[in-house]
């Protein structure tokens, strides 16, 4: 019926949608979206959809988990697991930074974190909370640069967490609220 959806305009595929979609339901731990089965198989399918027998159309339901989290001042809908679709380029930024923090310091170039601040223009709180993020346990910066990480853990909230992350690497996983494999 239609070529590929990314090259629909959208008002084509506000129609789609609307003649797929009956109803959706936003619960306290999940999203339920009602799709009517026949208009669907005539999207998929075009006229092969005619050989369908009633008994096989109707109403067919997708669930999705879905959580209410805070965010900021607001609260976001987290769908499917909460957990971030691709690396944050922010994220990575500020590892990376973390990492060149603590080479610095341990190149000798400067004696002190204060010197390096100094030299750097920064305050020295800015290097220390850098250099506590160094002290990630690998597998979460890993997870961390592949984007695997919670919806609401942004770079400003895993610095603020830092500061009281536990040296036990499991235990950095529960603060973060990173799933252990």
């Amino acid at each position: 019926m239609f070529g590929s959806w990314a090259t629909l305009p959208s008002v084509k595929i506000r129609e789609v949608v609307r003649s797929v979609v009956e109803r959706v339901c936003v619960r306290v731990d999940e999203v339920v979206v009602s799709l009517n089965r026949k208009a669907t198989a005539r999207i998929l399918l075009g006229d092969a959809s005619r050989e369908l027998s009633d008994d096989q159309l109707g109403t067919l339901e997708l669930h999705a988990e879905a959580k209410l989290r805070r965010a900021g001042k607001g609260i976001r809908l987290i769908v499917g697991g909460g957990r971030a679709a691709k690396p944050d380029g922010q994220m990575i930024a500020l590892l990376r930074n973390a990492y060149a923090t603590r080479e610095a310091l341990m190149s000798g170039r400067d004696a002190t974190i204060d010197a390096l601040a100094q030299r750097l223009g920064v305050k020295r709180d800015y290097l220390s909370a850098h250099m506590r993020l160094t002290y990630l346990a690998p597998g979460i910066v890993k997870d961390l640069v592949d984007g695997r990480q919670p919806e609401d853990l942004t770079p400003a909230r895993l610095v603020l967490l830092s500061k009281d992350l536990p040296h036990d690497w499991q235990l950095q996983r529960v603060a973060l609220g990173i799933e252990t494999r």
